[in-house]
């Protein structure tokens, strides 16, 4: 009896062990998650534009001067371009996307813009000015995560005009110079709020 009672207690201590060394693996390392939206774009002449959890600026905002008559561009939005702002109401902040001062003064004077918002499941772009410090703005279209957006903001005689998707949409300009003469306008998120979490958009100038 004692014979067998020593062999179940080795048989449990071989089992317990076994069981504790198992526990103790080190797990496999997890696949590196990786980035569509990154993975088509990459060398094809887009810069990233990072926007930090609980900031407003992108990291990216070098100060440049502009001129001539009209930029264009083309942005891709990924997956973490989806939010909830705290605020219910704040989802209705239109963010903005780049764009220029105008006639050497500071922007919220006259600049124009391309603004962009997440609400009902898709980015919504719109186009976003300032004239003589009365702000502005109006839905220029829709962009589905993921697609490519291309976009222009060029003088007019009439005031700036808004190119997507083939159409024009003029907005109020405060000035009549020919040139822009202003300093290039970068992402920014809100609003009242900052970015929720940290958000990534890629731009081709």
């Amino acid at each position: 009896m004692t014979q067998i009672r020593k062999s179940l207690w080795l048989l449990l201590l071989v089992v317990g062990w076994a069981a504790c060394s198992k526990t103790g693996e080190k797990p496999e390392p997890e696949a590196e998650q990786t980035n569509p939206v990154a993975e088509q774009i990459a060398g094809a002449g887009f810069k990233t534009y990072t926007i930090l959890a609980g900031e407003h600026y992108a990291t990216e905002n070098p100060i440049e001067k502009i001129s001539g008559d009209s930029i264009s561009f083309t942005v891709r939005f990924d997956s973490t371009c989806r939010y909830q702002t705290k605020n219910p109401r704040n989802q209705d902040d239109i963010n903005k996307l780049m764009g220029f001062s105008d006639n050497g003064v500071m922007h919220h004077q006259n600049s124009a813009r391309v603004g962009w918002r997440w609400k009902k499941e898709k980015i919504e772009l719109f186009a976003y000015c300032y004239a003589e410090g009365t702000r502005s703005f109006v839905k220029l279209g829709d962009v589905a995560i993921g697609d490519t957006a291309r976009l222009m903001i060029k003088l007019s005689p009439v005031g700036y005009e808004f190119q997507y998707k083939g159409v024009s949409t003029i907005m109020s300009r405060g000035v009549t110079d020919s040139s822009i003469n202003g300093y290039l306008l970068y992402p920014y998120f809100g609003g009242d709020e900052p970015a929720p979490h940290t958000m990534k958009l890629w731009i081709n100038r």
